[in-house]
């Protein structure tokens, strides 16, 4: 579905006033939000710390691949969980949680869902409103942490493991499962084999009567999650039915499915939608990851501006409009002026690409950076390739078009639709001599048009990934485009 006629449909834009509106929200954030920043989901970490398990054992190769699928296939994730725990030691297990974690990296930035939920956090303000999470890591707190200090706010900010109540200017990020920091320090009791799943059964865990409350007093808004955690649907079916709660899911989770079995897919919506209504919560499918933020961004827009909001859709063809009397005209005289300013802007920012790196990653010999502007086009839901460091385009013909999509091989594309920073060693959009490109999405967020999904950018190299000024400085490339 394109993203124009999303915004306008009616379930959504109710939706959006509904969370809005409230008086109590509760912001239940899972994986997802992570899982754009470059760390795992809780699938992928266990299997990490399975292998690690197996390969202190001899496993390698088949064996070592046998060993991990045959374990989670028949004990589950948290049994899977619980045979790593018990047979590394305390410190061994503790140091093998922080490195399949973080992979090392003492730094990770917060994605743009942890911070469109940050952002909508400090605006909903006051001490009722909530951000909870099941993730280990401390992204959401990190962008709390930024907004705050972005719009000048003093108040207490702080993640915490337990269930006491906010106080007036406190700002919460309560993690359910514990927290892990990138030093090994942890906070709470950290959740991942089923003797911690199991543990939280019980009546005394403040985590039960927490989310007990939080269901029955709050709308909760289930974010980057596909509600399979055994804890979560306890929670909810506990709390009982109503329609006051809603569940953020994204089609590009399931993007092969959804492409190869359409009509199995419509009624695998239908009755999923079904089952989610009865326990009380309302399904809003996305199709991409990146509409998730957007989401919690309309929730925000209408919530500030109130009467005066208007839907994602409308403000796009303004903003639209408004630029295609200048950078985006395809007029001969203006198209070539603009052409060529842009041009020489995208050099620019080549020619100074090694100073965002500083001293911590230099350029390989004879390696050449090339960049290239995507603008999107919400009419006919395509990226165009407006502008290259490398070449002038001589007229509109010369604009290459791709079409927004799961299955796309274009690295903007993918950008895009995943909202995050993408990867990949070849790219069919870019010359020949490029053979790793890096591309990230663009936003326009300001008072006037609010956020706007308004195209993507992506970087080639010459060299391969190991060699590559990109790939090499990777992490500093994430912190440099947040």
């Amino acid at each position: 579905m394109q993203l124009r006629e999303f915004f306008r449909k009616e379930h959504v834009l109710e939706a959006i006033r509904q969370v809005a509106e409230a008086d109590d929200v509760t912001l239940m954030v899972g994986a997802g939000s992570s899982m754009e920043s470059g760390l795992d989901s809780w699938a992928e970490l266990v299997s990490g710390l399975l292998r690690k398990v197996g390969q202190e054992h001899g496993l390698v190769g088949h064996d070592l691949d046998s060993y991990c699928e045959w374990t989670i296939s028949r004990d589950g994730l948290a049994g899977a969980a619980a045979s790593v725990k018990a047979s590394l030691a305390h410190n061994e297990f503790k140091n093998a949680l922080v490195e399949g974690l973080y992979k090392g990296e003492a730094e990770y930035t917060p994605g743009e869902t942890a911070r469109a939920v940050a952002r909508l956090r400090v605006t909903l303000g006051g001490h009722r409103h909530e951000i909870a999470t099941t993730n280990y890591d401390h992204l959401l707190s990190a962008a709390l942490g930024q907004e705050v200090k972005k719009r000048g706010l003093t108040g207490q900010m702080k993640p915490v493991s337990h269930g006491h109540p906010q106080g007036s200017g406190d700002l919460f990020v309560r993690h359910l499962h514990g927290e892990v920091l990138p030093s090994g320090w942890t906070r709470g009791t950290v959740v991942l084999s089923e003797a911690e799943y199991h543990r939280l059964q019980d009546e005394g865990a403040w985590q039960e009567d927490y989310f007990s409350q939080r269901l029955a007093h709050s709308t909760c808004v289930f974010i980057g999650t596909s509600l399979t955690d055994p804890n979560l649907l306890r929670y909810i079916y506990r709390a009982g039915s109503g329609l006051d709660h809603l569940a953020l899911f994204v089609r590009q989770q399931d993007a092969d499915l959804y492409k190869s079995r359409s009509k199995a897919a419509a009624v695998r919506e239908r009755t999923a939608q079904a089952r989610w209504e009865t326990a009380g919560v309302r399904p809003i499918h996305l199709d991409y990851y990146s509409g998730t933020a957007q989401f919690l961004a309309e929730v925000e827009r209408l919530r500030t501006v109130g009467d005066d909001y208007e839907p994602l859709t409308e403000r796009l063809g303004t903003w639209t409009k408004l630029m295609r009397r200048s950078v985006l005209s395809n007029l001969g005289n203006k198209f070539s002026h603009w052409q060529k300013r842009l041009n020489e802007l995208l050099r620019d920012m080549v020619d100074g690409i090694d100073e965002h790196f500083g001293d911590t990653v230099e350029r390989s010999p004879g390696e050449r950076i090339g960049l290239a502007l995507w603008t999107f086009d919400a009419v006919q839901d395509v990226l165009v390739r407006r502008a290259s460091s490398d070449y002038l385009m001589n007229e509109p013909g010369d604009l290459h078009r791709a079409l927004i999509g799961w299955d796309s091989q274009i690295v903007a594309v993918q950008a895009f639709c995943s909202g995050s920073l993408v990867t990949t060693p070849t790219s069919e959009e870019s010359a020949t001599r490029f053979n790793h490109v890096v591309g990230f999405p663009l936003y326009l967020n300001n008072d006037e048009h609010g956020r706007l999904p308004v195209g993507a950018m992506t970087l080639a190299s010459t060299k391969s990934a190991d060699a590559s000024l990109l790939g090499r400085g990777l992490s500093t490339l994430r912190q440099t485009v947040a």
